[in-house]
């Protein structure tokens, strides 16, 4: 049986957020391929033990000091930990989500087992962005420690292609996947004659483009086809439009569905283009398919072709949805909401195939790893 040890800097302050589901969810994939999984969180001050039980979780890390050398000292001795830890496990993988430059940490880990590295973003654009004085330290180094990884593992093209400016390795693109048992058609409920969407979002993330959607639906013309769910949300914009309906958080899950069983498109990103981007993966949208809802993004989706007849794309900026199109859309993909083939193709976004197509793309890398060892 194939042994991985996933490794991963968690944020101590929040004990179950959107990357440990997403990372638990990467587990789940890797076993229901056969693969034994040990989790290794670390953090600054550790991470709560609040994972599922079914998994091992080494939390390991330790307070840092107030001078730059208790600090030194402090890291030193976390990457120790880490180094013990996973040697320990004695894997044949180690998949560790990208964290930046850690000293040698990842030269070493190297030296133990095969090093897959994930990474979730243009850490240099985003760096920038923030004014991070890590910027300019990383922009030095070049990402040259990547170099001891067997191979790359990027969200989108467009991160590989960044990456692939300064290391030259193998990488495999891997998008945001869904829980199988997160497959669940939501037929649909024929209660109005209004064309639903369902926006599902986060607050404080302008590039999710919730204004964009609003605005867009403002100036339509043919704007009393439609009702607007926003789901995640609150009515911020002071609008006072009937058929915009803002919930908040849902946290119930039966009441989430109710809302996707009335809708008849789902809506995805629409201005990614404000964090410099045009390519990506998001989760909400492969929620949407998985409840067989047609999507419109405003994006490159690394898994959806525009061809399929149930996605349709707008330019990614500013420019006004033209929602004659939309209402055109929604005409031609009733039928595909109505009879579930939309759900039938979720089959394809689940992690337990995702990390299947990982694994083989890691095999031929981590024998000619071996080879190398002998």
């Amino acid at each position: 049986m194939t042994k991985v040890v996933y490794v991963a800097r968690v944020d101590p302050k929040i004990e179950y957020n959107s990357v440990i589901k997403k990372i638990l969810e990467q587990i789940k994939g890797f076993e229901q391929n056969g693969v034994q999984v040990t989790l290794l969180t670390f953090g600054y001050n550790g991470f709560p033990n609040t994972l599922d039980s079914n998994h091992i979780d080494i939390a390991v890390g330790t307070n840092t000091g107030s001078t730059k050398f208790q600090k030194l000292l402090t890291t030193r001795h976390l990457h120790k930990q880490i180094l013990d830890a996973v040697k320990c496990e004695a894997p044949d993988i180690i998949y560790l989500r990208d964290c930046q430059y850690r000293f040698n940490l990842h030269k070493e880990l190297s030296k133990i087992a095969p090093l897959f590295v994930e990474i979730q973003t243009n850490v240099f654009s985003e760096l920038k962005l923030t004014g991070s004085p890590r910027y300019c330290f990383e922009l030095g180094l070049r990402r040259r420690y990547l170099r001891f990884s067997s191979g790359l593992v990027c969200i989108t093209n467009e991160i590989a292609n960044v990456e692939r400016k300064y290391n030259n390795k193998p990488v495999f693109i891997l998008g945001n996947g869904i829980d199988e048992g997160r497959i669940n058609f939501a037929k649909k409920n024929e209660q109005d004659n209004y064309i639903n969407l369902v926006f599902i979002g986060t607050p404080n993330q302008p590039w999710h483009g919730l204004d964009r959607l609003i605005k867009s639906y403002l100036i339509a013309p043919n704007r009393e086809r439609f009702i607007l769910h926003i789901v995640g949300n609150e009515n911020d914009m002071g609008i006072s439009d009937k058929n915009v309906r803002f919930y908040g958080y849902i946290e119930d899950r039966e009441k989430l569905e109710r809302i996707m069983s009335i809708s008849d498109i789902g809506i995805g990103s629409l201005a990614i283009y404000k964090n410099r981007m045009n390519e990506a993966a998001p989760l909400k949208v492969r929620n949407y398919i998985a409840s067989g809802l047609p999507v419109v993004i405003g994006y490159k989706d690394v898994d959806l072709d525009d061809n399929l007849p149930f996605v349709l794309r707008f330019p990614n900026n500013s420019s006004p949805l033209d929602f004659v199109l939309l209402e055109d859309f929604y005409y031609r993909t009733r039928d595909l909401r109505r009879s579930g083939e939309i759900t039938a193709f979720a089959a394809n976004l689940t992690w337990k195939r995702k990390m299947r197509l990982f694994l083989t793309f890691a095999e031929p890398l981590i024998r000619s790893n071996l080879r190398g060892i002998i």
